[in-house]
């Protein structure tokens, strides 16, 4: 990922809320998903973006 990806993946909010509930204690992409109410493709995708930054 180069620098503005990383930007545009602290701007999405899916990512945000993902990063907040996994600061609070270890969650799965089924946890996630049903806790953000975002479909499982969505919440995979957003998994994947923020292990690569």
């Amino acid at each position: 990922m180069d620098a503005f990806d990383n930007f545009r993946l602290m701007l999405d909010e899916y990512a945000s809320r993902i990063l907040t509930l996994t600061g609070e204690r270890a969650m799965n992409a089924t946890e996630l998903s049903d806790a953000l109410g975002i479909p499982m493709a969505a919440c995979y995708r957003r998994i994947r973006m923020l292990k690569g930054a």
